[in-house]
Order: C-alpha cells, then structure tokens, then sequence
C-alpha cells in the first residue's frame, strides 16, 4: 500500500491443490529498502461448504428425460455438465456434474447413479381355475423376491362372479424405482360332468364287475369302489367317482343287483314206457323261453331208468 516493492515467499498460490480446510502462510521480502520490515501473512484456506442433492441413485430406463435441478436444496445455482439426461440411451452407471456459479464458495458435487430396465415382476399363479376348485390365495412375493400387496388378495371361484378374476399387485415402498405394478387375470373354468356306459343293473349271477378309470372324454379318476362281485351284493352298490385330471366334478353311480329268475314249469315226472313221445315246452309258465337239451322224451328208451334234462334261457343276457 505503501509502494514498497518486494517478492513473496509464496508466488502464486494453486487453491485447488488444497483437499481439506487449512492455513497457509506466506512472507512479504521488501527489495531495495533498507528502513522495511517483513510482514508475514497467514491465509485460511476453506474447501468450500458441500452442496447437497436429493437425487434417485437409481432410474428406470423407461422414465424418458430427466431434468436435473438447477439449484440444490440450500439455493446454490449452478450448472450440470449434461442438464437433461435422456434415460432411454444409456444404461448402466452413468455420472454427471454439477458446477455452482461464481458467486459464494461452494464445492461441485458429483452425481452417480444407475440406468436400469424396467423390472416385470413374475408371480407363480394359474392362468385359469376351476369352478370347484377350493380358494386361492396370491403370493404377496414375486420370483424375484420383491413384496407388494394385491388389491383382490383372495380368488374363491365357487362365489366368483362372471368367467374371469381380475387383480392388480402394487409393490411396497423401498424397492427399486423401476418395479412396476402387474395386473393378472384368471379365468373361471366350469367343470365337466363325467360320462360313463355304465349299466344301471347287474345280474347277481354276473363275473367280477371293474369300474373304467376314464370316461368317454378322457377324464381320469378312481372310484370309491373299483371292483365288486355282484353276487356277494344285495339290492344294489353306490360307488362315487373323483377325477384326479382336468376340471371335472365328481358323478355317483348306483346299480341294482338282480336276483335271477327261475323259470317255472308244470311237468310230468313220471312216465309209463308205453307212454307217447313227451315234447317239452319252449316257455315256462311265466313266460321264459328257451330250448331244452332233450326237447322231446320217448319213454320207452328209458325204461326202468331216470332222465335229466336242462332248459337253458332264450337270451343268456337276461338275468
């Protein structure tokens, strides 16, 4: 101030090789006068206050552009190194600067984040649900182990309204930016009635009946009873089938067991041998036709002896 010349023992001082907050002090040499002190001066060097950002550490690919801010959340003003950030191009860690104006002594803040693709979560849920079937409960977790809650938690599809489910799982917060909500939808399957040639009597006099493991439309299952012998059966036998494939309700089956009819004749059981030629009859008394293994007795071929013969049914299919 006074005019006296002189040289520093710091020159020029680079501020931006100092990394933390510190003195420095530097020494004033007078030249040419030999009535001037030295003056020494001590500087305080301040890193500048930080600026500060509420930023995502993460973005979703499918957001579009992102405009970064233009000021922190203490007022600072500045510039980014790139302002608007098209998400949709890049991928991965990206990195971006922001410079605060002249004014003040404030730091430049360094922002990392991450470019991720949007994240669909799966869920392992039937795409259709039989009428009958019991209630279904949804996973609140996805595959990926990411937890959300659904709107419809619950799917009872024997009060179900209508042929279709429809609910809508929402992600809980503190997840990654990029999941998204899923909506799914079930379909209501009405079951098949079962059909069998089933007969609706048996002869109790009939070999081992076995009930079919599958109907006339390839719908498998087992039966409460599988085989029975009729002829250790009386009345009938219900037997209840449940189907183990397809969407199908269960079909009861109830058979008559038939005692079988003894045909009734009025015949001669004792001849003279000098009796005519006997033809038997082709009908019993209530009606049962059918053929004898001797149709006509001539008694004079038998005399002194006793015969046998056997009626054997018209229609060996009736009972």
């Amino acid at each position: 101030m006074e005019g006296i010349s002189g040289d520093w023992s710091l020159g020029d001082i680079d501020l931006s090789t100092f990394l933390e907050n510190g003195f420095i002090t530097s020494t004033f040499i007078p030249v040419g006068s030999t009535c001037s002190a030295q003056v020494e001066l001590t500087i305080l060097i301040d890193e500048g206050d930080d600026t500060v950002f509420e930023l995502p550490s993460e973005i979703c690919s499918e957001d579009g552009l992102y405009v970064l801010p233009t000021q922190d959340i203490n007022g600072v003003e500045g510039v980014w190194d790139i302002p608007i950030i098209d998400v949709s191009t890049v991928s991965g860690s990206q990195s971006n600067t922001f410079m605060p104006n002249e004014l003040g002594c404030f730091t430049p803040y360094l922002y990392t984040f991450e470019i991720l693709e949007k994240i669909e979560p799966q869920f392992t849920i039937p795409a259709s649900i039989c009428r009958i079937d019991d209630a279904l409960t949804l996973p609140n977790m996805s595959q990926e182990g990411y937890e959300g809650v659904w709107d419809i938690p619950e799917l009872d599809p024997q009060t179900q309204l209508g042929d279709a489910f429809i609910s809508t799982w929402v992600p809980s917060d503190g997840q990654s930016s990029c999941l998204g909500q899923v909506t799914i939808e079930i379909q209501i399957t009405e079951p098949t009635i079962p059909e069998f040639d089933l007969p609706v009597a048996l002869c109790a006099q009939e070999d081992i009946f076995m009930f079919p493991l599958t109907d006339n439309q390839a719908i498998e299952g087992t039966w409460s009873i599988n085989t029975f012998d009729p002829s250790l059966i009386s009345g009938s036998i219900t037997s209840v089938f449940t189907p183990t494939t397809g969407c199908a309700e269960s079909l009861s089956w109830e058979m008559d067991i038939v005692q079988p009819l003894v045909p009734n004749f009025t015949l001669d059981t004792l001849f003279c041998a000098l009796d005519s030629m006997y033809i038997l009859p082709l009908a019993s008394n209530d009606g049962i036709t059918g053929t004898w293994s001797m149709p006509i007795i001539n008694p004079i071929d038998w005399t002194g002896q006793s015969v046998e013969v056997n009626f054997t049914n018209a229609y060996q299919n009736q009972c």
